[in-house]
């Protein structure tokens, strides 16, 4: 066995050729000055990392991301890189720290052990590598501490074995000692990133755990204080009067230390130490003042240490917490635009806003300013701890988002987040507070504030609880197309869902953007959970589908054509010259022909304006779905489509040559409401003008903007109507009257809420219309006959007394003039109805109360929910507001949040005949979409549970691997989660069928809302919302298109009828996996599917029928009637 260096206390060794081991400085030095060859490289490097990175990131287009963003995301998110950084270093830190030990032990240095610890460091360079990939700044990271420990770790390690042989004493040395006696410092680290991650357990475990970590800490002050302290007193220092002074036997003082001056005395190091452990404690007996004045001075010095050196500890402690994510201002980076994101949301909710503000749809190829986001809160949110955590863990994340700690109404904490410069300010609340009114208020008041501060330029966008608070958004300033109140949305999208199953689940899909990947599993059991398509915006349904086919998918048809209408969504365009004199329905079919089915046209954008004033004065507009055959289209027109993407419809040219690509991908550059003018085309019209055309209020039913345009003659020639009078544009007076009700409804309301009831939308006088019954504020239970009614609806509420009259949101569309039926309604909550609540539900008809749990079967039964056709389960609101200390608080807060909803619909799954009963569950947060549907999975549960009575004999060692494994996982986890993908809840079966709403659904409207102006104005009107002009019905397959037929026939048949309507979408039966083996049969949505899509005899047919053409079926249907009854026209009397 070969030796690098002996002991030199040895007599053995005396005669020996190999160097002995010392502990010497001058060995020291030269590991010092090796050190900082590798620091040189490693700046180089870092220096280089950065310059390419810059370089790279001007080049990167539509969200693409750099090398080193995708490193750090990697070294951050990875479990290998987590394996690498924690289990593996330690292990190496522990082998290198005893090989040293033995080193040291024995004062040689074998070759053997040498080299061991040598290939330990290269390993150890792993790690390295993976943290600096980590790093955010390179540049700080080759200087922080650890990394230049590690640097003189592997330097002196090097030393060792490869140093210069230094003659000391005359004798030929080497060192023995080196840098890594301080391994412990890397073993601490470790065990810290892996013990934060293991869950509280047991008091004993705790224990043990708090007892090894100060175990570690006590050896990495023990270590390096070994390390200085056999090195012996640095050069520089020794005869150094500074340091050391030495009294002699004859009284004098020296610093050069001998036999006959051997005491050290006080110097000014010696002074300074004193006083340092004096102040921080009470001394340590070592040294002693030994005059009455300093003895004196050392009480004086302990008393003000206990006082003046706490607090200026705390004033340390403040100065360090300034460097905290949150304390520095923003900062804004070259080429970027950031909008401010205030308000109270919950981690959960902001984490699927800034995922929906961040998805690549909304990028350009062109874009050279890359959007980013300030988040403005205060310390005490409860989302302000995890998204600091996910900050600190996810490089993208941080790349784009950046959080200041503040309060919205303060003016120095808006000039901190630069709010002036922002593009747009979003304003969210907490949805799973219990007291909404006080949250909408504190919005009011952060709305107010912020506005006075950054002024009218820039845009707010607001989502409110309360449809009543909407009001005061509006007189705060903000625009009535940017508040999108939850309760109308999501109460209208559950009323809508109930009586024609899956439309949520279709809204939900139209109104975000999905970023779902394909699944490389192929494993039938888990393809509608998992398997998902990757959505590519520049791909169409064709490549979609073979993208599935390559995966192994061909069976799952129903999948892709699932996924390619999911992939849709809506767009805002003006529409081509080429379309101009067409009606609704015949531009509709024309381009549904030119685009296979790709491109959908499913409503226009109307411009009203006040007669007595110009043309730009006072304007109003108004989205009207399907007008059908009651309108002409116009030269650059605007209209709403469904599509692919808005590169589809520019590559069939629907849109006017004029438009370039990048003006139809720019927020602001279609003309609406609240951007008139548009970046594309500003009409040059006033009241005055002398055109046959004058502006009236049957002009405003015509796109403002084609009048100016040079198709607008050719266009009247070719009308068939005369063009003396704008109804020339106006083919049926239905459509004329349900535009101008809306706008004379609209002056009526000077508070100018679009979620206040008119009394058009309302049905007129209450006390005539039998939707209605007079309020005599009295609710009753529901009757045998109403329980079996075949179309009785049960409400499973526990908003509780101070929510339950937004309720009505929820009743409102199902007593709409234009809903097929008006089912009875039975609402099942365990409040006591306040006379608000009883004034509001007795107004109409055959609404009943039940006063009970819903947890609770026989209240269940009580309100019907056996034979009941839907179910609703509406969530529970928060009582009290938690801070969440971490990501995992926060999931476990809103998993709480949801738990009584989940359990009632597993109570109605499990209780009630499934197949007969419709069941619609809101959540809170998408994930806890996972503990749905376990119903499905009642027969596995109870195999496995009588499997298990069979076989008990290995439950322990599976408990015990089961352990292992979690603790394995925990170790490994990153500081955040990763996020949460879409796929979650997109691709679960139940909400394919419409059975959850998408929690999310109003966050993601409010980010939509800033690309596309105008977006949730169809939404709210879909959804029953006030002056909705169109509704969305469920109707079977026409008889005469049950063989052969396909999607196109389909749509050709309504849209060409007379009573005009756009089919949308269907909903076709499925053969669905719900967990590992158990298959059912699931109807899901599928949007806009393929033209040559070949449709089912039990298929579902979604129907876009505008509200003038059901109003003029119904004056037809009335006119028979009396026709056949005798009864004169009430028209006809005088």
């Amino acid at each position: 066995m070969g030796m690098i260096c002996v002991n030199q206390n040895e007599e053995a060794n005396l005669t020996t050729s190999t160097p002995r081991c010392v502990a010497d400085w001058a060995h020291t030095q030269e590991q010092v000055v090796h050190a900082a060859y590798p620091l040189a490289g490693l700046v180089l490097i870092a220096v280089v990392w950065m310059a390419a990175s810059r370089r790279q990131r001007k080049s990167l287009r539509k969200g693409e991301l750099g090398f080193s963003l995708n490193c750090r995301r990697w070294a951050r998110t990875s479990r290998t890189a987590a394996i690498i950084n924690r289990p593996v270093q330690l292990l190496v830190s522990f082998g290198i720290l005893g090989l040293t030990m033995s080193r040291l032990n024995s004062y040689d240095v074998t070759e053997w052990s040498y080299y061991t610890v040598l290939g330990l460091y290269a390993v150890a360079i792993v790690d390295d590598v993976v943290r600096f990939l980590a790093a955010r700044y390179k540049l700080l990271f080759c200087f922080s501490p650890l990394t230049l420990l590690e640097l003189l770790c592997l330097a002196s390690n090097f030393g060792v074995g490869f140093g210069s042989v230094k003659v000391i004493g005359g004798v030929r040395t080497r060192t023995y000692l080196d840098f890594s006696v301080m391994r412990p410092v890397f073993i601490l680290r470790s065990y810290l990133e892996m013990e934060k991650h293991i869950p509280r357990s047991t008091k004993g475990w705790m224990m043990v755990r708090l007892g090894i970590k100060i175990l570690l800490m006590i050896m990495v002050g023990a270590s390096i204080m070994f390390f200085f302290e056999t090195l012996g007193e640095m050069p520089f220092f020794t005869d150094n009067g500074f340091a050391h002074l030495y009294s002699c036997t004859d009284g004098s003082v020296t610093r050069v230390e001998s036999s006959q001056c051997s005491d050290a005395t006080w110097s000014v190091m010696f002074a300074f130490y004193f006083t340092v452990v004096t102040l921080g404690t009470v001394g340590y007996g070592d040294n002693a003042p030994q005059t009455v004045p300093s003895r004196l001075l050392a009480i004086m010095f302990i008393a003000m240490g206990i006082i003046l050196f706490s607090m200026e500890i705390d004033n340390l402690i403040s100065l360090y917490k300034l460097r905290q994510i949150g304390n520095p201002p923003y900062t804004p980076k070259l080429d970027s635009k950031h909008v401010l994101v205030i308000g109270n949301p919950s981690f959960a909710q902001l984490s699927a806003i800034l995922r929906e503000l961040f998805h690549p749809d909304h990028l350009s190829d062109t874009d050279t300013q890359q959007l980013q986001a300030v988040v403005l809160g205060e310390r005490n949110s409860k989302f302000t701890k995890p998204l600091i955590a996910k900050l600190k863990a996810d490089p993208i994340f941080a790349s784009r988002v950046t959080y200041v700690a503040g309060n919205a109404t303060r003016s120095e904490d808006l000039e901190r987040s630069i709010a002036r410069d922002a593009r747009a300010v979003f304003v969210f609340p907490d949805k799973l507070t219990g007291d909404a009114a006080t949250e909408d208020a504190m919005n009011i008041m952060r709305v107010l504030a912020t506005k006075r501060y950054v002024g009218s330029t820039v845009r707010f966008l607001v989502m409110v609880l309360r449809a009543e608070n909407a009001r005061h958004m509006l007189a705060a300033g903000v625009h009535p197309d940017d508040i999108i109140c939850e309760n109308v949305i999501k109460m209208g999208s559950l009323a809508q869902n109930a009586v024609s199953h899956g439309i949520s689940t279709m809204l939900s899909n139209l109104g975000s953007s999905l970023s779902v990947h394909t699944s490389e599993d192929t494993n039938e059991s888990s393809t509608p959970l998992l398997n998902v398509i990757g959505k590519d915006k520049s791909m169409g349904p064709d490549i979609l589908a073979t993208d599935v086919d390559e995966k192994g998918l061909p069976e799952c048809s129903w999948l892709k054509e699932y996924y390619a209408g999911a992939a849709k969504e809506m767009y805002l365009i003006h529409l081509s010259k080429k379309y101009a004199g067409l009606t609704f329905s015949q531009a509709a079919i024309k381009v549904f022909q030119e685009t296979s089915g790709t491109v959908l046209l499913i409503g226009v954008e109307v411009m009203f304006s006040d007669e007595d004033s110009g043309f730009n004065d006072n304007v109003e507009s108004r989205v009207l779905l399907n007008p059908g055959e009651s309108l002409l289209m116009t030269e650059w027109i605007q209209c709403y489509c469904i599509a692919d993407d808005l590169d589809q419809v520019f590559n069939y040219k629907i849109c006017p040559m004029e438009v370039t690509r990048e003006d139809m991908r720019r927020p602001g550059s279609t003309s609406t409401f609240m951007n008139p003018t548009g970046d594309v085309y500003q009409p040059m019209l006033t009241a005055t003008h002398e055109d046959d055309l004058p502006c009236d209020e049957l002009r405003s039913l015509t796109a403002y903007t084609a009048y100016m345009t040079p198709n607008y003659e050719s266009m009247k020639r070719r009308s068939p109507l005369t063009t003396s009078t704008t109804g020339s544009l106006v083919l049926d007076r239905s459509l004329e009257s349900i535009a101008l009700n809306f706008r004379n409804s609209n002056r009526t309301i000077t508070s100018g809420n679009p979620y206040e009831v008119s009394q058009v939308q309302a049905g007129g006088d209450v006390a005539q219309n039998s939707l209605y019954a007079p309020s005599n504020n009295t609710l009753k239970t529901p009757s045998l006959d109403t329980l079996l009614h075949p179309d009785h609806i049960v409400i499973c509420s526990f908003l509780g007394e101070e929510s339950l009259e937004s309720l009505q949101w929820l009743i409102l569309p199902l007593r709409s003039p234009y809903a097929t039926t008006h089912p009875p309604i039975t609402i099942l909550d365990t409040a006591e109805p306040s006379p608000v609540l009883m004034r509001i539900l007795s107004s109409f008809k055959n609404v009943y109360y039940v006063r009970g749990s819903p947890l609770v079967y026989s209240d269940l039964q009580r309100a019907g929910a056996k034979a009941a056709a839907a179910v609703v389960v509406l969530g529970k609101r928060a009582k009290t507001t938690i801070i969440s200390e971490s990501a995992s608080d926060a999931e476990l807060e809103s998993s709480i949040a949801d738990a009584e909803a989940i359990f009632v619909t597993m109570l109605v799954e499990l209780k009630m005949d499934f197949s007969k009963i419709f069941t619609v569950t809101e959540l809170a947060d998408e994930a806890n979409s996972k503990f749905m549907g376990m119903s499905f999975q009642l027969n596995q549960l109870q195999a496995v549970s009588s499997s298990a009575e069979r076989g008990n004999s290995g439950i322990a060692a599976d408990l015990s691997c089961m352990e292992v494994l979690n603790l394995w996982d925990n170790i490994l986890q990153h500081d955040a989660p990763e996020q949460k993908s879409e796929k979650e809840i997109f691709g679960l079966p139940l909400y394919m069928s419409g059975r959850i709403l998408h929690p999310e659904l109003c966050e993601n409207m409010v980010v939509q809302t800033y690309f596309n102006p105008s977006i949730h104005k169809i939404v709210r009107q879909l959804v029953g919302g006030p002056r909705c002009t169109g509704v969305i019905h469920t109707f079977s397959v026409p008889r005469a298109l049950r063989n052969d037929c396909t999607y196109a026939d389909v749509f050709h048949l309504f849209a060409g009828s007379s009573y005009s309507g756009i089919c949308i979408g269907i909903y076709r039966m499925s053969n669905q996996a719900m967990g590992s083996s158990n298959h059912v049969e699931l109807p899901i949505v599928i949007t806009t599917p393929k033209a040559d899509l070949e449709i089912l005899s039990t298929d579902r047919l979604f129907i876009l029928i505008g509200a003038h053409t059901l109003e003029r079926a119904a004056t037809r249907i009335q006119k028979r009637y009396r026709l056949y009854k005798g009864i004169p026209n009430p028209s006809n009397r005088k």
